[in-house]
């Protein structure tokens, strides 16, 4: 085998050119499945702060339900 640089086009050029295509698909390939991990992580982490700020909302309603029963029981002690 010839290794020359030359005007020709050489097998060890050829070799070159294959292992970058390879190593460019390769890396899109991989590139592209980490970016669908971080998408779904995203996706777990939108739906538990969903979850967190729905709970936000039933502590409050808690404490006004709370607050109006306290009242009731003051009314009927009155009575």
């Amino acid at each position: 085998m010839n290794m020359k640089i030359d005007e020709r086009i050489s097998m060890g050029n050829i070799i070159t050119i294959l292992a970058l295509a390879v190593s460019i698909v390769s890396s899109w390939t991989m590139m592209g499945s980490q970016i669908g991990v971080i998408q779904d992580r995203q996706d777990k982490i939108n739906t538990r702060l969903e979850l967190k700020s729905d709970k936000a909302v039933v502590d409050v309603k808690f404490q006004f339900i709370q607050q109006d029963l306290s009242e009731i029981k003051a009314m009927i002690k009155e009575l």
